[in-house]
């Protein structure tokens, strides 16, 4: 049966991973710890771990927090930040701490001599980025209090948990509590297998057989606000697993545990969230942060079986709240290898494979190229092969991974309305019609593309303002043929200046293109700095 229960790593309190792997192992908050020779103590957790000289293990995990070594004699151990955040180190008698700053990450390293005794050393790693160092500090003992590390996004408060689990006896209806949510439960006598099940105030009976499982709505508003399973049939009762959908935190496709797809909806519910960043796994490689959303569509790992999908929520204060989701990936047996481009002898067509094991025609040959590199990667199959692969619904196919959308583009993916515009290799999000229409915007400048496309550029702030232009957006005035690009000012960043473009061989150098340059009224003044060459 699979476990509702959300998984996360507190902001207080210290959660360890020992593993005895040849290689480090990835934090939820991008902390690690290599140690050897010396024992290793959690306060909060009131455990001890102990490592003789020769004894190593590739790391153990931590989630930012204050966290408390008993070091020994002779004994030294390095915590990498992969989010180069600042180490506050207390109660440190005879041992060095030396402190590195990089550009993405910070490291600490605590070395201790034959002679120094056994004692307690406490360290808190800060915010992300909090690490400013450009060189190496070392400290011989360091007595500053611990900063209290930035409170985490609080999880939804319900009042009850957000899964249950019950026993129901056909025609005995049960109340069942489900976070903020009661309902009636009643079910019928088996019948081949099957159980038919109501949940009321607003009645809503169907039928399920063992294992099956389904989403209702409940209050017949238009949304699915209970996830219902039917786990076993014991004797004439029936073992019934229900989740309030609205309450959860994290989850994927709404609490189903199974999917044909690797395609999936993922849906969030912290309220105190600003960013989040979503992974496919726990150490978060390669993954930046990205503005809070409600949903986002997602792409599962290849292959069958259980899929983790892992969350970090994150405040306006750096606090991190870690979560995760599984369902189980059962896709069916789809005759062509998805993501490959196919033809048959009879037609001229060429056909992409999706994920889903359906079929969309390329209609023109430069959206190809954003795909693959040749037409020899065209692979030809019988007709019948192709046939028996049902046309996708899109109908058509937005740019591929390969597009150089270029500067100052408009994009947005199939399965989201959400419209950004691409800056460099930073993605902003247009947060509302109003905004986009107040910048200027034109509709037409929106192109379609594959979110593998989208997932390369960074998150960088979201722009729900109207009355001037982001940073680094090419702009001319209505009167005016100069293009100027917008940027901070070097002597107040919270200006900005206008520079100007002065011929083609710049523009083109700095991958610009002419249309998507914005026409701005001559209300929209800024100061004119210097001009931009390549």
């Amino acid at each position: 049966m699979r476990s509702k229960t959300k998984l996360f790593f507190s902001i207080i309190t210290a959660v360890v991973f020992l593993t005895f792997s040849t290689s480090p192992v990835s934090a939820s908050n991008d902390v690690t710890v290599d140690p050897g020779g010396l024992s290793l103590y959690l306060s909060d957790l009131s455990q001890s771990y102990t490592l003789s000289a020769g004894d190593t293990f590739s790391a153990v995990v931590i989630n930012t927090g204050t966290f408390v070594f008993s070091v020994e004699a002779s004994s030294s151990f390095t915590l990498t930040s992969a989010d180069d955040s600042d180490f506050v180190v207390t109660g440190n008698t005879g041992c060095t701490a030396t402190e590195t700053c990089g550009g993405s990450e910070s490291t600490l390293v605590i070395s201790c001599g034959a002679g120094v005794t056994s004692h307690d050393i406490t360290v808190t790693p800060g915010v992300a980025d909090s690490c400013q160092a450009d060189t190496t500090e070392e400290e011989e003992t360091t007595n500053n209090s611990a900063a209290p590390p930035p409170p985490a996004p609080s999880a939804p408060i319900t009042i009850a948990p957000t899964t249950a689990v019950v026993n129901v006896t056909p025609s005995t209806p049960v109340s069942v509590t489900v976070g903020n949510v009661s309902h009636t439960v009643t079910v019928s006598d088996p019948v081949n297998g099957q159980v038919t099940i109501t949940i009321a105030s607003k009645p809503q009976t169907f039928t399920l057989s063992e294992g099956e499982e389904k989403l209702v709505d409940t209050d017949e508003d238009g949304v699915y606000d209970i996830f219902v399973r039917l786990d076993s049939i014991s004797g004439n009762n029936a073992d019934l697993t229900l989740a309030s959908i609205p309450d959860l935190e994290f989850s994927i496709n709404q609490a189903l545990s199974q999917t044909t797809s690797r395609s999936v909806t993922l849906y969030f519910n912290s309220p105190e969230a600003t960013q989040m960043a979503v992974s496919n796994d726990i150490g978060f490689d390669g993954v930046s942060y990205e503005d809070y959303t409600a949903t986002k569509s997602w792409t599962l790992t290849s292959g069958n079986g259980g899929k983790t999908v892992y969350v970090k929520f994150k405040t306006s204060a750096g606090g991190v709240r870690t979560v995760s989701d599984t369902i189980t990936l059962s896709s069916q047996t789809c005759p062509l290898t998805p993501e490959s481009v196919y033809k048959h002898t009879q037609s001229n067509a060429v056909y992409y494979v999706t994920l889903d094991c359906t079929k969309r025609a390329f209609t023109n040959p430069n959206i190809f190229f954003t795909y693959f590199d040749s037409w020899s990667d065209v692979q030809t199959v019988t007709k019948a092969t192709l046939d028996s692969i049902s046309n996708d619904l899109l109908g058509f196919m937005p740019y591929g991974p390969n597009y150089d959308p270029k500067y100052g583009a408009l994009v947005k993916i199939v399965k989201d309305p959400k419209v950004y515009l691409l800056l460099g290799n930073n993605k902003h999000w247009i947060t509302a019609e109003a905004v986009f229409n107040g910048l200027n915007y034109p509709w037409n400048w929106i192109e379609d593309v594959d979110s593998r496309l989208l997932n390369k550029y960074t998150s960088a702030g979201e722009i729900s303002y109207t009355d001037h232009h982001p940073n680094y957006t090419l702009i001319k005035y209505e009167t005016d043929p100069k293009v100027y690009r917008l940027e901070p000012d070097p002597s107040d960043t919270n200006l900005q200046v206008k520079r100007w473009v002065p011929n083609e061989t710049v523009f083109n150098s700095l991958n610009f293109r002419w249309d998507r340059i914005v026409t701005v009224s001559d209300t929209e003044v800024y100061e004119t700095g210097e001009d931009l060459n390549e």
